[in-house]
């Protein structure tokens, strides 16, 4: 779970339901900004947002081989009616980003 920590919120939180202090994500709202900031800050010639980011990483997989219905899964898009989509095919997928790389969890 190497990636469970990639945008942690500086601070603790209470659980409402279990009382127990913990380290969430950020909200939503600090990514897209702090996003924003880093696409001004490295000039990019078009407009980025993370959603950007989201529909560069399916058409990596897609362009990798990986299977639509998997993508559509990983992007919680899946259709009901395709069928469920196997739990070790998803494990299975790596980033395009590691494809040159071990992975290490």
């Amino acid at each position: 779970w190497g990636w469970f920590w990639l945008f942690p919120a500086q601070g603790l939180s209470l659980d409402p339901e279990s009382k127990m202090l913990r380290r969430n994500h950020i909200n939503a709202i600090e990514l897209e900004t702090a996003f924003r900031r880093a696409a001004q800050t490295a000039d990019t010639p078009k407009g980025a947002t993370v959603h950007t980011l989201r529909a560069s990483f399916a058409n990596h997989l897609i362009e990798s081989g990986c299977a639509i219905q998997t993508v559509l899964e990983l992007l919680g898009l899946s259709d009901t009616k395709a069928g469920p989509v196997a739990h070790t095919r998803i494990l299975s997928v790596r980033s395009p980003l590691d494809s040159d790389r071990e992975l290490r969890y």
